[in-house]
Formats: C-alpha cells, sequence, structure tokens
C-alpha cells in the first residue's frame, strides 16, 4: 500500500545552541518513523533524533528534517520539511565588568568579569582613556606614573557560534600611594668641630626612593 502524511514541520529558533523540534504530521498509525536532519540539503553526521543542538558549524546553513516512515505492507513514505532561515549566531546574554581593589599606587588591581555564556576573555586597560601598553591581563599593578589618572579596563568576550561583545568598567581614579620607613638615625658625637652624619633607616626606605636631608 501506499502510506500517506503531510511533510513534517521544524519548530524553534535557528541559532547557534538552540534547538530545534521536528514535528510529523498526519503519519499513518503504527508507523515507526525515522529522522534525518541536514544543513544546505546535507546529511548531519549523527544527528537521527526528533530534535537538534544547533552548533557553531552550522551558522549561516539552512535547516530540514527528513522523516521516514517505515510500516508492514507499505512503501516507506519519505518526506522533507521547509528549510529554516539561515542558522544565526548567538548573543551573550551578560557581559559586566568592574575594577575591585585598592586604586592607589603599589597595588593591584582585578577586572571583575560576570558574563554568560562562559566565553573567552581578554583585557584592555587604559589611564584617561589611553592605552596602556602591555596591559591586557585580568590584573594590573598600578605604578607611579599612573597617579592622578582616571582607569578603565574593558573586555571582550569571544565564542565560537557568538557575536563578539565588549564592555567597560566605570572609571576609578588612581591615587599616590602612602611611603614606608622609619625615622633616620644620627651618627657621631655632638660636640664642637665634631661631624653629625645622618642615615635612613637601612632597608626600612621604599626602593628607588630618592632621600633628601634637612638639619634643624
Amino acid at each position: 500500500g501506499t502510506q500517506t502524511g503531510d511533510v513534517p514541520t521544524i519548530e524553534g529558533d535557528p541559532v547557534v545552541d538552540g534547538r530545534l523540534e521536528a514535528k510529523t504530521r498526519d503519519v499513518m498509525n503504527d508507523a515507526a518513523v525515522a529522522y534525518q536532519w541536514l544543513a544546505d540539503g546535507d546529511p548531519i553526521t549523527g544527528a537521527n533524533g526528533t530534535s537538534l543542538v544547533l552548533t557553531p558549524d552550522l551558522v549561516g546553513k539552512a535547516i530540514t528534517v527528513t522523516t521516514t516512515a517505515v510500516l508492514a505492507g507499505y512503501d516507506n513514505l519519505i518526506l522533507t520539511s521547509d528549510p529554516t532561515d539561515a542558522v544565526a549566531k548567538a548573543e551573550f546574554t551578560q557581559l559586566d565588568v568592574t575594577i575591585d581593589g585598592n586604586p592607589t599606587v603599589g597595588h593591584t588591581v582585578t577586572a571583575d568579569v560576570e558574563h554568560a555564556p562562559a566565553g573567552m576573555l581578554s583585557y584592555a586597560w587604559k589611564a584617561d582613556g589611553g592605552t596602556i601598553t602591555g596591559a591586557t591581563n585580568a590584573t594590573l599593578t598600578l605604578t607611579p606614573g599612573l597617579a592622578g589618572k582616571d582607569l578603565t579596563v574593558t573586555v571582550t568576550v569571544t565564542k565560537p557560534g557568538y557575536n563578539t561583545d565588549t564592555a567597560t568598567s566605570d572609571k576609578v581614579t588612581i591615587a599616590k600611594g602612602t611611603q614606608t620607613g622609619d625615622v633616620p638615625t644620627i651618627e657621631g658625637d655632638p660636640v664642637v668641630d665634631g661631624e653629625l652624619t645622618a642615615a635612613a633607616a637601612a632597608g626600612d626606605t621604599m626602593t628607588d626612593a630618592d632621600v633628601s636631608f634637612q638639619w634643624l
């Protein structure tokens, strides 16, 4: 005999990581139905279920599904759906970035990023709007030359099958740091025609600090 039935339909949005569902229509009772999903007319390996999760390699391709109904005593009924729109890239649903840490010279700040779904992150730190050379990590140690400047970080997130997204933090102003050290010492005898020598406390003055003296 000859089986009867209408072409299957596809439900769902054709976007990466989305799920499409094949719906058979008016297939004869007791018929066993097999499925084959296709992209631009080419079979998708292993795609033989009633649903299909769209992967990045399918971007730009139209999806169809072919059903084969098998029923004892009848010819097989092979039907193919109308094609979907071309599979589109997905969008990130969240991307927020803030600067955490003490924005003071000598300290380290961190770009705190919340994003979904998970992707590959890259960083670009800027001071007063100008790119800080080599500052492409999630953390940044604040150097003296940054004192008084407004700091931001721009984060870019990428993922196969997704449109690239970027976000920039609110700015924070970098404060001068506070030096540490002990009081200087005076060596020598306080006697007329004697010589006194002043010395910064050994090992307690910050590295690279220029030290000047005023006697009183």
